[in-house]
C-alpha cells in the first residue's frame, strides 16, 4: 500500500506558529503582571538629615582689646567659637593648639616681650573652614 502524503500549505504552519508565539508570550506577560501585583512593594527609604547643618565658623577674642597697651608681661587671651573647634594662637615665637570647650570658649595665658606683641588667632572647623583675627598688644617697659 502506498501512502498518500498531503503538503500543508506554507501559510497554515506559518500562522500556526505565530498562533503558539503569541500565546506563549500572552502568558509570559500574563504571569508576570500577576506576580508583580501579588507581592506587595516595599515603602520607599524616606531620607532626611540626622542632625542639624554646621553652623557658620565664628570668632570673637573678647580680650584683650586690639591695640592695647598692658604693663604686665602675662596676658591671657580669650574669645568664643564653636563648640570643639580647633584654635591656634600664634605670637612671634610660638603657636598653641587647643581645643574649644563644649561651649565654644578658649583662653592662653601668654607671656610678652616687652614692645609689640602680634597676636593671631586661628580657629579651623571639621570641615576646613578658617576664621582669624588678629591683635596687637603694646608690653610698656614702664611702671606706673
Amino acid at each position: 500500500m502506498e501512502e498518500k502524503r498531503r503538503d500543508i500549505p506554507g501559510h497554515t504552519v506559518f500562522l500556526s506558529l505565530t498562533l503558539v508565539f503569541l500565546v506563549t508570550v500572552g502568558v509570559f506577560v500574563g504571569l508576570s503582571w500577576y506576580i508583580n501585583k501579588s507581592f506587595p512593594k516595599p515603602p520607599e527609604a524616606f531620607s532626611s538629615p540626622v542632625t542639624t547643618g554646621p553652623r557658620d565658623l565664628t570668632l570673637n577674642v573678647n580680650t584683650p582689646e586690639d591695640l592695647s597697651v598692658v604693663f604686665d608681661k602675662q596676658l591671657t587671651i580669650a574669645g568664643q567659637t564653636l563648640a570643639k573647634a580647633t584654635v591656634v594662637i600664634s605670637t612671634e615665637d610660638e603657636d598653641f593648639v587647643s581645643i574649644a570647650s563644649a561651649k565654644g570658649s578658649f583662653s592662653k595665658d601668654l607671656i610678652l616681650v616687652p614692645g609689640l606683641n602680634t597676636i593671631t588667632v586661628t580657629v579651623l572647623n571639621d570641615r576646613g573652614d578658617i576664621k582669624q583675627t588678629l591683635k596687637r598688644i603694646y608690653l610698656s617697659g614702664e611702671q606706673l
